[in-house]
């Protein structure tokens, strides 16, 4: 086996955690989580981590939370021919708009 194969099937098998890299993180997020990373005396990566965890539901053990504040639209779509033509006008492109 080449060298390179047996380097990544190893390395998938005994993976260490994953690395990520952020950029371009907004000023007012940099400044919150800086906050919060010195009031909670944790690391950047530990409160970015917890947050993720929470965020996510992905805790070990964690369920992931339901939300059901949208619950009393689910089934309620009811056809109307005149929103249907009123959404067919909006789409048509006016050509002369676009010369």
């Amino acid at each position: 086996m080449p060298a390179y194969l047996a380097y990544n099937a190893f390395m998938k098998e005994n993976a260490p955690p994953s690395q990520y890299t952020l950029r371009n993180v907004p000023a007012h997020i940099d400044r919150t989580l800086r906050r919060l990373a010195k009031q909670q005396d944790k690391s950047m990566n530990q409160l970015i981590l917890d947050v993720l965890e929470r965020v996510l539901g992905a805790a070990p053990g964690a369920t992931p939370q339901t939300y059901h504040d949208l619950d009393t639209i689910i089934r309620s779509w009811v056809e109307d021919t005149e929103v249907d033509k009123a959404l067919a006008m909006q789409a048509e492109v006016d050509k002369d708009l676009w010369k």
